[in-house]
């Protein structure tokens, strides 16, 4: 990767239901290469490229992407995970998109939750910024989650149980309970004798 051939900025994020629609700010080194077409690539945390963005439309240095999260060409929703975005040209990787200073406010607002399966499942997409060695990297999440149908556990105690008070009333019965003891996985059995104090 040339990172001084070119660099990149995302610097506007709209939905337009389940299409994703960006704007990268292209900028070009002195003497870069303006002609050749570039790509541009959604890749996960292996650095597998996942999706290709669609070019709509260029304005100067400023190309317009859009992309159909729920099938970005594959028939299939983009897979869950951690992605950034890469601008190609000529096969070769000549930068990784960051994020415009101007839109890391609006980057919260602009996450997105699809919600499918009788609004028992979701399909999460969010956006978030962290500051990497050489400004702000485009980091996209995308999750997939549903309802497990399990409830947090609850402790109801009895009117009137007091800890303390039923320890004690149980000691007796916890030693008789514990005169036999396995030790580890050695399969030796030990018995133990306690003297209970008058």
């Amino acid at each position: 990767m040339d990172k001084r051939q070119i660099t990149a900025r995302v610097t506007k994020l709209t939905w337009e239901r389940i299409w994703l629609h960006l704007e990268v700010k292209i900028t070009f080194a002195e003497g870069a290469d303006r002609d050749s077409k570039l790509s541009f690539y959604l890749i996960n945390g292996l650095y597998e490229p996942k999706a290709k963005l669609k070019v709509t439309g260029i304005e100067g240095d400023t190309y317009k992407l859009r992309i159909n999260i729920t099938n970005p060409g594959t028939g299939l929703c983009l897979p869950q995970g951690t992605y950034s975005m890469i601008i190609c040209q000529k096969k070769c990787q000549m930068a990784k998109a960051e994020i415009a200073e101007s839109l890391v406010k609006e980057m919260s607002s602009a996450s997105r939750n699809f919600l499918y399966g009788g609004r028992a499942k979701v399909y999460s997409v969010t956006f978030y910024v962290t500051e990497g060695d050489e400004g702000l990297p485009f980091i996209m999440y995308v999750l997939a989650g549903g309802r497990t149908g399990i409830s947090a556990p609850v402790a109801h105690a009895k009117k009137g149980f007091h800890p303390k008070e039923e320890l004690k009333r149980n000691i007796p019965r916890l030693i008789s309970l514990s005169r036999w003891i396995c030790i580890g996985n050695t399969g030796k059995n030990i018995s133990i004798r306690v003297k209970s104090r008058s």
